[in-house]
């Protein structure tokens, strides 16, 4: 009697526990087809908010002197076209909605080429069909000498992948950054607040170049006259030949590996001057910065070079 009770027991309690297994792994099944459903359905979702938007034009070079960019966030990149100026703006969006997203706007009139992105409506302080969006403006130049050529953007980045050859050439971000410059002509003006700028290969009689606090990078610069104005961002140059050089910074640091000219000016309030090889008169006037310079003239032996240098530290007025 007491092994019949024993078994019975032996047997209600399995049988609980593979009822409870079951159930559970039923309910993981179920679970894992819910999320495997609601995955497929957002992907779902997602492919029918998403769409791509492309609008290109063609531009006759001959007649076009001058091209003026305006843009938001949209990123721009240049590149070499052959014969033609091509102009191609492309999107991705995100949100209910697909037909409310920037739009190309482009004029030519009196040689000058007018490339603008035309933003979505605003309603309040709301943007109609709330979505976001990515834009890429690409932009291809043939070889050809223009008088003039002027961007303005905010926050997109601006990268240049051909040699700009123009008289003037201006350029104005707030936040983006400004990539490979290669320039070729008679003036060229920068500007920025936060974006860091890339120069490579400049050959111009006028360079001007604004931060706040985006770094400068520059490599074979070579100008007549050269002036650069920084808060808080470092300028930092490989190769650089400056007949005249004017410095004026807050608390960024200039340094240069090789600097060439007649006549250089450097103004800080608490900024560093750092020049390994520099040929020509300086003159520094800063609060606490200090100045270090490597001069390099003819040693005794042909062929050698002697090395001087000077540590100045916190002057009022060092000229040499």
């Amino acid at each position: 009697m007491k092994k019949t009770v024993i078994i019975l027991v032996i047997v209600t309690i399995f049988s609980w526990v593979a009822g409870a297994a079951f159930t559970s792994l039923a309910a993981g099944r179920n679970s894992a087809k819910a999320a495997g459903r609601e995955s497929s359905n957002r992907e779902q979702r997602n492919a029918q908010t998403r769409a791509d938007f492309e609008d290109r034009r063609l531009f006759g070079a001959e007649t076009v002197e001058s091209i003026d960019i305006n843009c938001v966030s949209e990123d721009l990149t240049f590149y070499p076209s052959s014969g033609e100026i091509q102009v191609a703006f492309k999107i991705e969006t995100v949100g209910p909605r697909k037909d409310n997203h920037p739009q190309l706007e482009i004029s030519e009139t009196g040689g000058k080429l007018e490339i603008s992105i035309r933003q979505p409506e605003k309603y309040g302080n709301f943007i109609r069909n709330i979505g976001s969006y990515k834009g890429v403006l690409e932009i291809g130049l043939p070889e050809k000498k223009f008088r003039s050529i002027s961007l303005h953007s905010v926050s997109g980045d601006v990268d240049f992948q051909l040699p700009v050859s123009v008289e003037q050439l201006s350029a104005e971000t707030v936040s983006g950054n400004l990539d490979g410059l290669t320039f070729k002509g008679t003036e060229i003006r920068l500007s920025t607040t936060s974006g860091d700028l890339s120069l490579e290969d400049i050959e111009t009689d006028k360079l001007a170049v604004k931060t706040v606090s985006g770094e400068i990078n520059g490599k074979n610069l070579k100008c007549k006259s050269s002036d650069f104005e920084t808060v808080s961002g470092d300028l930092r140059f490989d190769e650089m030949e400056s007949e005249r050089t004017q410095f004026h910074s807050v608390s960024g640091d200039f340094s240069c590996q090789s600097l060439i000219g007649k006549r250089h000016v450097f103004q800080t309030m608490s900024g560093d001057a750092e020049i390994d090889d520099l040929t020509g008169e300086e003159e520094f006037h800063s609060m606490s910065g200090d100045l270090s310079i490597k001069r390099r003239g003819s040693g005794s032996n042909p062929g050698q070079s002697e090395e001087n240098e000077s540590e100045i530290e916190k002057p009022t007025v060092e000229t040499r």
